[in-house]
């Protein structure tokens, strides 16, 4: 049930964003004064807050036909928290990608680090002083509760004075920027997991089994390359703005050498001892997935950069949309024509 309810929280509210938040780390760096951008961060936090609003809405309106997708009736009783958790998270989303694009960093990793140990002790607690799973998820509730006063503060405190909240003409560029940075994240999300569905279908379940546990990147793959490009974004958008192509080149290079430093040692030592590290995290039972395991690695030399960062800073998130189709469509008909 926990985890059932970790994979809504984390997968439904970066949809519900609609890639607003994404959004920021263009238009902020653009704006030619403190009180524009104020104006950017406020407009796509209130837009934030009313969707997940009307999503927490649906979903506790639709919470009968929610669990029964799910088939748990368990969740029957914490549909009303489940519910409200995305009144709270999804306006949440824009924090980070503010304070990175004001070039406020080290604030951006300490709110970052604050909430994760926030997080940790908000389970741990309850979980140690003797209470079950309604009480632990009512504590994250409260959690996300106060992440919201505290991000509405910080938003609110920013130079510019009280701006205008919502510029018609600024959020339908907002929106035309977003929605194929939102549908290429969902296309994508589905791409990710193709290989595994024509597993499902065209397998038996204990090949499947076998199959993913091999079928995995290391959890450094995704976070590094992302944590940077969060960081650079904003200086991308800055330096094409002013037309210094050859310094965004340049930043996105040297962000590729860094990551290469750890990737490259990481991708040999795991290549060489696929074996042992699949033995020692699934059991001897499952060594048919270390060749799998070894061909999932062949991806991370490529992971060394976001390549789709520099399309973002310079507005073009179209051909975005339509690499990560050509990649989705690729994907299914190599894994069925490969497969006969």
């Amino acid at each position: 049930t926990y985890r059932e309810i970790m994979l809504f929280t984390v997968l439904l509210p970066t949809w519900i964003a609609l890639g607003l938040p994404q959004s920021l780390s263009y238009f902020i760096p653009r704006a030619s004064s403190q009180k524009e951008k104020k104006q950017l961060a406020l407009q796509i936090f209130l837009c934030l807050t009313v969707l997940g609003a009307m999503a927490s809405i649906v979903i506790y309106a639709l919470q009968e036909q929610v669990i029964r997708a799910f088939s748990n009736p368990s969740l029957l009783p914490l549909a009303w928290i489940c519910s409200l958790y995305l009144l709270f998270i999804v306006p949440n989303k824009c924090a980070q990608a503010t304070l990175l694009s004001l070039g406020r960093i080290n604030f951006a990793s300490a709110l970052d680090a604050a909430t994760n140990v926030g997080n940790f002790l908000f389970v741990v607690v309850p979980l140690f002083l003797g209470y079950g799973l309604r009480t632990v998820l009512l504590s994250m509730l409260i959690f996300y509760a106060l992440k919201f006063l505290v991000v509405s503060f910080i938003l609110m405190s920013l130079e510019g004075g009280l701006p205008k909240l919502l510029d018609r003409a600024i959020l339908k560029a907002q929106m035309l920027y977003s929605l194929p940075l939102w549908l290429s994240i969902f296309v994508g999300g589905v791409r990710s997991s193709v290989d595994k569905f024509l597993i499902v279908f065209l397998y038996r379940t204990e090949d499947f089994a076998v199959y993913s546990r091999g079928a995995f990147e290391l959890p450094l793959v995704g976070i590094v390359p992302f944590a940077l490009s969060n960081v650079l974004a904003p200086r991308y958008a800055e330096s094409y703005k002013r037309g210094d192509v050859a310094n965004v080149l340049a930043l996105w290079r040297q962000a590729a050498r860094k990551v290469a430093q750890l990737f490259f040692p990481l991708f040999v030592f795991c290549f060489i001892f696929a074996e042992p590290i699949i033995t020692l995290l699934f059991t001897s039972q499952y060594t048919g997935g270390v060749e799998i395991f070894r061909i999932y690695l062949c991806l991370l030399p490529l992971r060394i950069v976001s390549y789709k960062t520099i399309l973002i800073a310079a507005g073009e998130t179209k051909p975005i949309l339509t690499a990560t189709t050509i990649s989705f469509v690729a994907s299914v008909v190599l894994g069925i024509g490969l497969e006969r």
